[in-house]
This record gives C-alpha cells, sequence and structure tokens, in this order.
C-alpha cells in the first residue's frame, strides 16, 4: 500500500507505554498487507511482538505517531500513587508470574523487584521512583514492560526512548504535550477545547487513526464529540485495541486485536453527559434519536418541527452527512409560487414535457436512491404536488417508493431515507398539509426547541465559528470575555438562531481583519450591534401566507397581497418571459398577468 498512516493516542492511563510499539507494530502489519487495519481474526500477543520489533523496529508505513500528554507529564503519577497496592502479595505473584516466562533474566529480575518493594515500604516519599532510580537499580530494563504503568508518565516517557527500537529508528514518533494539566483532564469539555486547538493546527488525512483504548474516559468523550462536530476531524477513525486476557495462565500473554470503534457519541453516552456541549434538551434528543434511526437503518419517514434557524438543517447534515452518507436537500419553500417547478425538481422530467423541457432531468427521487431525501419547508408544497407526494410514498413490500416523471409514463423505483421538515406548529400544519400526506411523512415527529441563552448559545457560536473557518482571525468567545459576556446575555439584540449566528460570526471576524476601514475606537460590541440593527432595518418582512395567518404577526392584507404579486411575476421570470405557460401555470389569463407584472413594477 503506497499510502502511509498517522496514529494519534492519549497517553496510556491503564496500560504501559510500551503497548504504543505492540499497536505500532500491528498497523503497520496490516498496511504492508494493503489493509486498513489488521483483519477481526488476527491476534498480536505483545510480548511476541515485544521481541520482534526489539530486533526489527522499522516502521515504513508509519507516516506519523503521536503520544499526547499533559502538563508536567514528567512529575504526573498517571492514574494514582497505587503502591499499596503494588506492593500486594497478590500483585506481587501476578507480576512473577507473568516475567517468569519472558524475562531477561529471572533470577535477577525477580531480586530487582523486591529491592523495590523494599524500596517502596521504606521511603517516605510513596510515590513510585523516577527513572534514574530504575535506571541505577534495575539490571534488565526491557523486563520493566511488565510494571511500566505502574509508574509516572514522565518514568514511563524516558523508558520508552531509552528501549524502543521503534522510537530510535522512526524520528516521526512525537511526544506532544498538550497546554492542560493533568488533574483538568477530567473535565471535558476543558479537554475537547483543547484537543480542538490542537488539531487546528494539524492536517488530517484519511488514513488518520486515534486510539481511544487505555485512554482517560475524559479523552475517549472528548475524541468522540471532536468527530462528531469538527470539521477538521471527521475524516479521522477512532479505533481501539482489545486486550483479550486468557483464562488459562498458560496462555497468560495478553493478545491483542484491534478494530473501528463506532464514531457516534450521541448513541453511546446519556443525554445529560452532552449538556455542556451547547445543545438544549430537546435538540439533545433530536440529536440522539436521529443517530439511532441512521445507525438501524429504519425505512420509515421522519418529521423535524422546530422555528426558524434553530438548526434542522444542521442536526440532518451532522447525523447524515457527516457520517458518510450521502443527502439530498430540497427547500420546498422555493416552490411557493411554483407548483410545476416543484414536480419537475423532485420527480424530473423527460424532454418534451412542457415547454422548455429540452431535455430529460432526474428529480431528486432519483439522485436520492440509497441516501436520504431531505425536504425542508415542506408546508410550502401545493395541494396537487402534495398529492403526487403521498402517491409516491406509498410503499412496497421491499419498502420501494415508485413515481412516475413529468410527461412519462414509467414508473420508476427508489428507496431512500425520508427526512422532512417544518417551521409551522403541528396544529398549523395539519391546515397545510394534506392529512394522508402528514401521517405519511410523520411516522416520527422529533421536535427542536429554540437555542438556549448562556452556555448553550457559546457552545453553538463556536461551531458555527469553526465551521466557517476565518483566516487569520481568533475565535472571540475564547479570546474576549467582554464578547462572551455580551453573546450570552438574554438582553442581546439578535435571538440567537444559526443563521443569526453566523451573521455574528462574519461581523466578529470582518471586525479582527478590516480595522483599516471601520470608524476609529469602535468597540467589537459596538460594532456588532449597530451594525446588525442596520441588516435588521433593511431585512424583508417574511409576508409568507401561513405567518399571516399567526395570531401574533402584525403584517398588514396589502403587504401579504403585494407579496403575492411579486412572486407570481417571479414565477413567470422562471420561465424566461413565457408569459403563456406562466400564466397557466398559475391559473389566471396571460392579459392579468401582465397587468400584475405592470402593477409590481410600478
Amino acid at each position: 500500500m503506497s499510502e502511509k498512516f498517522t496514529f494519534i493516542t492519549p497517553f496510556f492511563e491503564w496500560h504501559g507505554i510500551g503497548y504504543l510499539d505492540v499497536i505500532l507494530q500491528a498497523m503497520n502489519d496490516a498496511y504492508q498487507k494493503n489493509s486498513t487495519l489488521p483483519k477481526s481474526t488476527e491476534r498480536f500477543d505483545s510480548y511476541q511482538m515485544q521481541e520482534k520489533f526489539s530486533q526489527n523496529g522499522e516502521l515504513e508505513c508509519l507516516e506519523r505517531g503521536v503520544y499526547l500528554l499533559p502538563l508536567n507529564y514528567q512529575v504526573t503519577i498517571g492514574r494514582s500513587s497505587r503502591w499499596k497496592e503494588f506492593v500486594s502479595p497478590e500483585k506481587q505473584q501476578n507480576i512473577q508470574e507473568s516475567i517468569h516466562k519472558t524475562s531477561t533474566n529471572y533470577d535477577e529480575t525477580k531480586e530487582d523487584l523486591a529491592n523495590l518493594v523494599s524500596y517502596l515500604q521504606s521511603a517516605e516519599d510513596k510515590n513510585f521512583p523516577d527513572y534514574q532510580w530504575l535506571k541505577k537499580n534495575w539490571r534488565h530494563q526491557q523486563d520493566l514492560w511488565h510494571i511500566i504503568n505502574e509508574f509516572s508518565i514522565g518514568t514511563q516517557v524516558a523508558w520508552y526512548k531509552d528501549n524502543s527500537s521503534i522510537y530510535k529508528k522512526s524520528p516521526q514518533i512525537e511526544f506532544v504535550e498538550l497546554d492542560i494539566e493533568y488533574a483538568q483532564l477530567h473535565d471535558e469539555y476543558r479537554t475537547a477545547k483543547i484537543l480542538r486547538y490542537w488539531l487546528a493546527e494539524q492536517n488530517l488525512n484519511q488514513h488518520a487513526y486515534v486510539n481511544l483504548w487505555g485512554a482517560m474516559t475524559s479523552f475517549q468523550i472528548a475524541f468522540h464529540y471532536l468527530s462528531w462536530a469538527s470539521p477538521r476531524f471527521k475524516s479521522a477513525h477512532l479505533v481501539k485495541c482489545i486486550n483479550e486476557k486468557k483464562s488459562n495462565l498458560q496462555e497468560r500473554l495478553t493478545p491483542i486485536r484491534i478494530e473501528k470503534a463506532n464514531k457516534d457519541l450521541l448513541v453511546q453516552l446519556r443525554a445529560d453527559d452532552l449538556d455542556q456541549y451547547g445543545l438544549s434538551e430537546q435538540q439533545e434528543k433530536t440529536y440522539l434519536w436521529l443517530n439511532k434511526y441512521r445507525e438501524l437503518g429504519d425505512n420509515f419517514t421522519i418529521l423535524l418541527l422546530g422555528a426558524r434557524g434553530v438548526g434542522k438543517t444542521k442536526v440532518v447534515t451532522d447525523v447524515y452527512a457527516n457520517q458518510g452518507r450521502d443527502v439530498i436537500s430540497v427547500n420546498c419553500a422555493q416552490f411557493q409560487s411554483n407548483p410545476e417547478l416543484a414536480r419537475s425538481e423532485l420527480f424530473g422530467h423527460v424532454k418534451g414535457a412542457f415547454t422548455g423541457a429540452n431535455e430529460n432531468k432526474s428529480g431528486a427521487f432519483s439522485e436520492a436512491n440509497n441516501k436520504t431525501l431531505f425536504l425542508d419547508e415542506i408546508h410550502h408544497l401545493d395541494k396537487a404536488t402534495q398529492s403526487l407526494l403521498l402517491t409516491a410514498l406509498q410503499t412496497d413490500h421491499e419498502g420501494h417508493f415508485s413515481f412516475v416523471p413529468l410527461g412519462s409514463n414509467k414508473h420508476t423505483k427508489v428507496k431512500f431515507q425520508l427526512i422532512t421538515a417544518s417551521n409551522q406548529k403541528i396544529g398549523q400544519l395539519a391546515e397545510l398539509i394534506l392529512p394522508d400526506l402528514l401521517d405519511r411523512i410523520s411516522q416520527r415527529t422529533l421536535e427542536f426547541s429554540p437555542l438556549q441563552p448562556g452556555e448553550a448559545i457559546c457552545g453553538e457560536f463556536i461551531h458555527v465559528w469553526e465551521k466557517m473557518d476565518f483566516k487569520g482571525a481568533l475565535n472571540p468567545v475564547e479570546h474576549d470575555k467582554k464578547f462572551l459576556d455580551w453573546l450570552t446575555n438574554i438582553d442581546r439584540v439578535f435571538s440567537g438562531n444559526y443563521r443569526d449566528l453566523q451573521k455574528i460570526a462574519i461581523l466578529c471576524a470582518d471586525y479582527q481583519r478590516c480595522s483599516d476601514l471601520l470608524p476609529k475606537n469602535i468597540s467589537l460590541i459596538s460594532y456588532v450591534e449597530s451594525t446588525w440593527r442596520q441588516i435588521t432595518a433593511s431585512r424583508p418582512k417574511d409576508v409568507s401566507i401561513e405567518n399571516f395567518l399567526d395570531e401574533h404577526n402584525k403584517l398588514s392584507l396589502k403587504e401579504i397581497t403585494d407579496e403575492f404579486k411579486a412572486k407570481v411575476v417571479r414565477a413567470a421570470e422562471l420561465y424566461n418571459g413565457d408569459i403563456k405557460t406562466a400564466a397557466k401555470m398559475l391559473g389566471i389569463t396571460p392579459k392579468n398577468l401582465i397587468e400584475i407584472k405592470k402593477r409590481v413594477n410600478s
């Protein structure tokens, strides 16, 4: 295999660092056999491999190996100072049985082990001795393999650098000290934040593997979170190196197998584990349910309900598109005044189906075959198109949908996951969508609540900022406390949906990168607020019929009528000035359409 792999692992909290060589060797062997991972049936005996790579040590397929460490790891005692456990008779017997099979000199190593126990029982400082003590008092350094995980992280790393032939022959193995103390690693959100900073400077390709085996729970949660939320990390693979201990004492050599870990954090953790990542309770549940449905592969329809901008499109992208399943998205709002266009976009048409249909066109139904079809703002479809959609969604015994392209008499069968969305409440939706169709598209209904103030807004702003990837700008949430306080204040000038957060992010980036064009001595918050008021003042009013029917809407009937006229004109323009076709589509005479166009243009 010509491609090389990158391997990243947090420091092993539960296993000695010597396992790093075992894993790297196993991965390297797999790549030499043209496989991205060792086969599940293969087993890699740790001690036998230790002997193998102590003689060889060259990893031809390794591009980069990274071992992540906390700050001041030299004096960090890993899991804890467990000297009482270490000197117990049970522990000693266990170690002696292990070293008896593979030690360089069993008698000498057993004697060195006894000296270590004596040292620990008599020393005032009950932390395990540093590497200098071991180098002086332990005669066969390779035999520390059996107990190296008992020592401080610094001792483990020093031992590895002195004794690993892979490390000595592989300059691509790095030890990276993260900007976080060991005691802070128990905070999963802080850990994820630090890892995100580090990952932002990395260029990971599709052959990057992150090991979760033996790592602290915080690292595992953080990497799962990043694999879901960070666009820079979505191509990486999470793996676990399973340690399969044998019950038979004669086979205690601990074989290892390497397998992919489920990247889907959201089906593995409880909803309350996600609180710190900025999701409302209903958003958490929606993510969890959608992930579960995707994992199970059930072919029932899902309806997402929530106000504009709360992230309905984002959740579908996160759960499906970012997890390797193509999503065909159609925003039905574009069809409000153009039902003919809706039918063509959804079902496709054949050449000659209508004036302007100069060639065959495949619609969203065809394109979504074996994928996911997402119909957003579905309430904007006219009743005739809804009826066609209902007919198409009647499935056969194998779960296929059947439809007929415009101008054709042949049925086409497809199969996909259908997800629809609307910003209307279920009661209003029942008045806008045919009852049978609503029943068909809502086999499962999931609701979104608006983004919450405080930490939730902060977390979502970070997501938006990372996705927009501004060059030469720093995230103000992480570098400007005044902006953070303003953003999380419930009395801020914006409502807090995703589109608002995107606009706010653009203004923040402009403030940092275009300072020469801004008024002098204006603060970030003042600039954002003043510009935001200008944006909202010039923002066109939403005058859809549905909003007119909303009791909280303050639009007049004249505004609604004028907007309808403008939409009629735009519909006509879609047909390149073919007034006759457009008028027929709208159910009016060409003369009436020409008259409406004159009024709008005047």
